[in-house]
């Protein structure tokens, strides 16, 4: 036998076998922390001058919140905004994202296990809910939708597209519906989607007009059952 390594000292390593180190996985190469910290720090900006935007609208409209004042509102110089988004309209539209990508999280486990009818009356009750809970978010997003009609006709098709995307909600649960047999033949499925869906709109802006959300849930899914008495299966 050879001589025996001191105490503390390492052995030196056998080298693997050709082919073991063929297979063995390559570390993937770890962002430096300056960058990492540099990219969260990013991240954080945006989420706060998003925030602020929200408030801004909500008080004032999007005619009201000029890129300048959300930067100053958040906490950074007038012209973070500006550089970070560009054009106005690019930052209106990240916050219409923000929106409907939380309004997404939010549907997500009230949908859960659930289709059809049932499903349909949850996603109701969410935008209810949603509104209720998130008044502030509610109030910008509506504020968006109006103002794309006259002072922000810009926002037009990004309005159209989240109608169109909440449509399709509605739709998928009928259609659902239809085919477990929880409808009475010979419905129009797409107009009862958007039935449902301006009825929905409807109720908001009156709850939110008056500054009272409170029983906003439960009016939004009596005024659903009104509709599905009508086109459910005996």
């Amino acid at each position: 036998p050879g001589p025996v390594p001191a105490l503390g000292a390492r052995a030196a390593a056998a080298p693997p076998p050709a082919s073991a180190a063929a297979s063995a996985p390559v570390p993937a190469p770890t962002e430096p922390p300056a960058r990492r910290a540099q990219a969260e720090r990013r991240r954080e900006s945006d989420r706060r001058m998003l925030r602020a935007a929200i408030a801004l609208i909500a008080r004032h409209g999007a005619k009201g919140a000029s890129l300048a004042q959300i930067g100053l509102a958040a906490g950074y110089s007038r012209g973070l905004p500006a550089e970070r988004f560009g054009a106005k309209l690019a930052l209106l539209g990240a916050v219409m994202d923000a929106s409907l990508a939380w309004f997404d999280r939010y549907l997500e486990s009230r949908l859960a296990g659930k289709s059809g009818l049932a499903a349909l009356r949850a996603r109701v009750l969410a935008h209810g809910e949603g509104v209720r809970d998130s008044s502030e978010a509610a109030i910008c997003l509506y504020q968006l939708m109006v103002d794309a009609s006259g002072p922000e006709p810009e926002l037009a098709p990004r309005v159209t597209q989240l109608h169109a995307t909440y449509r399709e909600g509605f739709l998928r649960h009928l259609r659902e519906a239809e085919a477990a047999g929880e409808l009475r033949g010979g419905v129009d499925l797409e107009r009862t989607a958007g039935v449902l869906l301006s009825i929905i709109h409807g109720l908001c802006l009156q709850h939110l007009g008056a500054g009272d959300t409170a029983r906003l849930p439960e009016d939004a899914v009596d005024a659903c059952d009104r509709i599905l008495r009508d086109i459910s299966a005996p």
